[in-house]
């Protein structure tokens, strides 16, 4: 289970780019976010999704203290949604682990 291990390089990141549309959103990402009990959490939303958004804060709220919400304009027409997100992500920190949600 990665929440319970760190990386050789310090604590393990893990970025989780969200996209709504599936109606187990928010008890996926609140599952991942309680099973990732020692990891630091970035979800990864769009600017315009709503839903995805409001899920995201609702993990958040579960571990705020290493949950963290960022928001991003949409991607360019062509350029997957998800792939976009992850590489302005730019974690600062340890090992990074990539989960879709």
């Amino acid at each position: 289970d990665v929440g319970h291990d760190r990386g050789e390089d310090g604590p393990i990141t893990v970025l989780v780019p969200i996209r709504s549309g599936d109606p187990l959103l928010t008890s996926t990402l609140a599952a991942q976010v309680e099973s990732l009990d020692r990891a630091r959490v970035l979800l990864l939303v769009d600017d315009d999704d709503a839903a995805g958004r409001a899920a995201a804060e609702g993990a958040r709220a579960r571990a705020p203290h290493r949950v963290t919400v960022r928001s991003y304009p949409p991607a360019a027409r062509g350029t997957n949604p998800k792939v976009a997100k992850l590489a302005a992500a730019q974690p600062d920190e340890g090992v990074v682990v990539l989960l879709d949600d």
